[in-house]
């Protein structure tokens, strides 16, 4: 039997290959969109779940009120909490991972991933160790303990316990090697001992000092809500909310009033990867958003792929629908026709499923490339999934059009009457308009995504950046920088090529979050801080609104003068910005307001541009240590010697020994909006996709209702029917179904696009006409479709189909 079915299907296949090429088109486009997302969705889902610590250690980030959510914590705030509250059973400090130039004898190499932590780091992050043991390894300031990758690097095949590294002038010894090649996680190369001692002797009080970042380990099933009011209460209302308002004088209502309410947030290692209010731990945080929006479209099109194949399998009924009704005359049970359309449906899908593999091989470098991932089609680690998917196509596409085909009458089906049932014409319509519904939307939406995309990247920044280049210290500990900067000034300014020099904290592109309250008359808000030398707004070219630019000429501009941004003006209710005083709560300084600068975009345009605060370097001192770039404006005509001998002196006289790294600003801020350029890159390769799968299965569709009507073409034309005529008798359906699906398809599209455009404070007003050419070009499609194949209809010899008659 089994067979005999195999041959009824590849005849089949055969006498129709239309269809059969486009359910195969489309159930490997639709599989192949499946399977690269559930890769994506798989490693994602993967980051900390090696860690048997994953459900009850968690990342403290701080809600500052004010739309910003802080990944980092004070010194006391772990030991209070752990002195408190018996839930906490542990708490972790590490400070920023970074990257150093390791020295081992006479060899040396630049390495990322060095981190400092607090002693108890292997036992919120219990690493296997390959050599030595993590007990007790970080009680010693002068031990290390590097990954297996670190090992290689420096030793080779070489044993590296024992071994002396220098790292940034120190001495350290290789105390253990670690391995976390298997594991997507928190992941250090190499991990050294913060001096605790040292950090609570100087930070014990400093509530305020969100320095490091802050995990906890809770008792199993001890986290709730209540624990976390309780611990917000003990935390920032008795330890910094009644304290400051007692020494300002004022009530803990009017405190929090004026200051705001600080939050503390618990995030678990097992989720925070993807749902993370703060930054993700040392690994970043993944794109939810990107993952939800590629999740839901690739089940669109498969979807849409499987709806083809229904389409055409209940058009094909016409044509099979007497074998069906002869095999139930013969005596066949409808469970035996239901297998055996089941198994025609399995045939095609196994062979799509195939196509799907080799596919998204091939096309699996591009698209770690879009992700910035190395992500691996590995059959035996996905089997579960891809057994999922293939027996989800299977099901959806085979099983319908195996129930349909096999409820039929013998009696009914004999006489031929199948072709102009009420249900099968629904059932084609129905799933006919589901298609024009989405491709709708796609279309639509993908012309909206392209406005506001091209609206950011025309618009203007506020700031003029070109030919200006960022070069980033490496060793970001080194509390010479501003000296090196000073050096960087005198000695590269006479190099070809180079018209300014500067530095600043602001630099577009690049996210940092320096801020503190500013109050004036009683009036609080939170300031972004931006320390910079005298020329950096005009090496940008920020404009000045009113009043004067700092000047190293006028001694008090290093002492208490600054630059306000319009957005701060604004906000505080300054109508006389010029001369006004105001504090700041970096060390209760007062300052004096003497210029007012165009607001200009830093952080892209999904955020809003914040209250900013500009001044010079030496007006706060300690904030010399947070200069971490220069700015060097490059003759456009001289670039490329420009930048070798940049290069060059900076590697001889500033960093010796460490790589040179810059980047073009411009660009740097185009990083900004980078995810949503892709998202019209997807929109416009998945709106191609969706149209061409919609349209095949609109012209396999008619292709099927008019070769079952071809007499009735015959006898038309034989009764002096125009082409005009009959190709308009075959459109206007359609085109009625399409109209009907697109006018459904708008309102959800733009409630849809409208919560999209919500992610950006700047964006475009929602426009109309996208939905009107939404609405022409896709009828225009449909009755080009739809008439190419009915004129062809029109054109064929009507004896063919009359000589019988």
């Amino acid at each position: 039997m089994l067979q005999n079915w195999i041959k009824i299907a590849f005849r089949n296949f055969a006498k129709n290959k239309l269809a059969a090429f486009i359910n195969i088109f489309g159930l490997t486009i639709g599989m192949v969109g499946v399977i690269l997302t559930i890769l994506y969705w798989k490693d994602e889902l993967s980051y900390n779940q090696w860690n048997p610590q994953k459900e009850n250690v968690y990342q403290v980030v701080h809600d500052m009120g004010s739309g910003d959510f802080w990944s980092s914590g004070t010194i006391p705030q772990g030991p209070k909490m752990k002195e408190i509250f018996p839930e906490v059973e542990d708490y972790l400090y590490i400070n920023w991972m970074g990257s150093a130039l390791v020295q081992s004898g006479k060899k040396s190499a630049y390495l990322d991933g060095l981190l400092p932590a607090t002693v108890n780091f292997f036992e919120f992050f219990p690493f296997k160790f390959i050599e030595g043991s993590s007990k007790d390894i970080l009680n010693n300031q002068q031990n290390i303990a590097i990954s297996k990758k670190w090992a290689t690097q420096l030793f080779e095949n070489q044993s590296a316990l024992g071994k002396i590294l220098k790292i940034k002038d120190k001495e350290y010894i290789v105390r253990g090697v670690f391995d976390n090649e298997a594991a997507s996680s928190e992941l250090p190369e190499a991990v050294i001992a913060l001096n605790w001692d040292e950090l609570w002797r100087d930070y014990s009080t400093a509530w305020g000092n969100y320095q490091y970042k802050l995990y906890v380990k809770l008792q199993p099933e001890s986290y709730s809500p209540d624990l976390m009011k309780k611990i917000n209460h003990e935390i920032f209302y008795v330890n910094q909310v009644l304290p400051n308002s007692k020494e300002g004088g004022v009530t803990p209502e009017q405190y929090i009033e004026k200051f705001g309410e600080t939050k503390m947030i618990f995030d678990k290692l097992s989720e925070m990867r993807l749902f993370s209010l703060g930054d993700g731990g040392t690994m970043g945080k993944g794109n939810v958003s990107l993952l939800y929006i590629m999740t839901a479209l690739s089940i669109v099109i498969l979807l849409l792929s499987c709806v083809n194949f229904i389409n055409l399998s209940t058009a094909n009924a016409m044509k099979r629908a007497k074998e069906v009704g002869v095999r139930k005359a013969l005596g066949a049970q409808r469970k035996n026709v239901i297998f055996q359309f089941m198994f025609e449906s399995f045939i095609l899908c196994v062979f799509a499923f195939v196509l799907a593999l080799a596919l998204s091989e091939i096309i699996l470098p591009y698209y770690n490339d879009y992700l910035n991932k190395s992500l691996k089609l590995e059959f035996g680690s996905m089997l579960g999934y891809l057994s999922l998917v293939l027996g989800f196509v299977i099901l959806i596409s085979g099983l319908f059009p195996a129930l349909y085909l096999s409820k039929f009458q013998p009696l009914e089906v004999l006489k031929g009457n199948f072709s102009r049932s009420k249900s099968g014409v629904w059932v084609r319509n129905a799933l006919m308009g589901f298609q024009f519904f989405i491709s709708a939307f796609f279309f639509i939406g993908g012309l909206i995504v392209y406005l506001q995309v091209n609206y950011m990247m025309t618009r203007d920044l506020g700031f003029n950046a070109d030919q200006t280049i960022v070069v980033y210290f490496n060793n970001y500990t080194d509390t010479l920088k501003y000296n090196k900067y000073e050096l960087i000034k005198q000695s590269f300014k006479n190099i070809d090529g180079i018209e300014e020099i500067s530095s600043g904290m602001r630099v577009p592109g690049y996210i940092s979050s320096n801020s503190s309250n500013l109050e004036y008359l009683g009036k609080s808000v939170q300031t972004t801080n931006s320390a910079m030398d005298y020329n950096y707004l005009d090496l940008l070219k920020v404009k000045l609104v009113k009043g004067r630019k700092l000047s190293p000429e006028i001694s008090s501009d290093t002492l208490q003068n600054i630059l306000a941004n319009e957005k701060l003006v604004k906000e505080l209710g300054l109508k006389e910005p010029l001369g006004a005083e105001v504090q700041s709560g970096m060390n209760n300084q007062k300052f004096k307001i003497v210029g007012v600068v165009q607001d200009y975009f830093v952080e892209g345009f999904q955020n809003e541009i914040r209250p900013t605060i500009f001044y010079h370097w030496k007006l706060v001192s300690w904030q010399k240590y947070n200069l971490q770039a220069v700015l060097f404006k490059i003759n456009p005509e001289k670039t490329e010697s420009t930048l070798e001998e940049i290069e060059k002196r900076w590697k001889t006289q500033i960093e010796p020994g460490y790589p040179f790294q810059y980047k073009f600003v411009d660009q740097q801020f185009a990083r900004t909006y980078q995810q949503y350029q892709n998202q019209k890159i997807i929109f416009f390769i998945l709106t191609i996709t969706v149209i061409t799968i919609a349209l095949l299965g609109l012209f396999g569709l008619v292709s099927f209702i008019i070769e079952q009507r071809m007499r009735e073409i015959s006898i038309r034309k034989t009764l002096g029917a125009s082409q005009r005529n009959i190709v308009f008798m075959f459109s206007k359906k359609y085109i009625i179904i399409a109209a009907i699906s697109i006018l459904c398809s708008i309102p959800i599209t733009f409630y849809l696009m409208q919560k999209w455009l919500e992610n950006f404070v700047f964006r475009i007003d929602m426009p109309l006409w996208p939905y009107v050419m939404g609405l022409i070009v896709l009828l225009c499609l449909a009755l080009f479709v739809v008439s190419i194949r009915a004129f062809k209809a029109t054109r064929s010899n009507s004896v063919k189909y009359l000589k019988y008659e």
